[in-house]
């Protein structure tokens, strides 16, 4: 939800925290990471590379479905810039 309430184009330090601690509990959860990739994509200057290694997990963690198919549009729009 709060990643929802955010402005677009805003960084939000607490939520990576809170991002990263979840992740230290639930590393296999692909859509935390897609978050935290979405999180690095916003920062400024973008983090580019740090989201990229964020989407390649997802990808690691769970190879299809939704958060996969989101992954991989970010990594082709990452891979565009």
């Amino acid at each position: 939800a709060r990643n929802r309430l955010r402005a677009a184009g805003s960084a939000d330090p607490e939520f990576e925290k809170d991002l990263l601690a979840a992740l230290g509990v639930h590393g296999r959860e692909a859509r935390l990471w897609w978050l935290l990739g979405a999180s690095c994509e916003r920062t400024s200057p973008p983090e580019v590379e740090r989201a990229r290694v964020c989407y390649e997990r997802v990808l690691e963690v769970e190879p299809y479905g939704d958060p996969a198919t989101a992954a991989k549009a970010a990594l082709q729009r990452l891979t565009a810039k």
